[in-house]
């Protein structure tokens, strides 16, 4: 499964990225400007599985927004250092599906990925059966 990632902070993306492959997430590093131009294909058929971790930046906010405003109903999630309510509010009323707290790992946030989903497409159940 692949992870659209932002994370403005360099030093991270490397124990980032491989904690997300260690559990078979194909991490995509994306910059600033993929909330500006880089959202149109996460809004076509077959791509709405394909998540978007946002780490901890002063643009946080605004980046969620945009996610949302282009009609991206992917699963977002906001990687942040430390524990804040505020903060954290702020991001689900915003258009977050959650919120992880370092530190991160690859387990919880592949798990945290397919919840999303199965809640999406009406399954709150562990597994679908078809």
């Amino acid at each position: 499964m692949r992870a659209y990632v932002f994370e403005p902070r360099e030093k991270r993306r490397t124990s980032l990225a491989a904690e997300l492959e260690n559990v078979g997430l194909k991490p995509h590093f994306v910059s600033e400007d993929f909330f500006d131009t880089g959202l149109g294909p996460l809004t076509q058929s077959g791509n709405e599985t394909r998540a978007i971790l946002i780490g901890e930046s002063s643009d946080t906010h605004a980046h969620i927004r945009s996610v949302r405003k282009a009609g991206c109903e992917n699963p977002l999630i906001v990687l942040r250092d430390f524990r804040n309510s505020q903060d954290t509010s702020a991001a689900l009323d915003r258009g977050a599906d959650d919120v992880i707290v370092s530190p991160i790992k690859g387990g919880e946030v592949l798990s945290r990925i397919n919840s999303i989903i199965r809640r999406f497409h009406g399954h709150a159940s562990e597994s679908v059966v078809v």
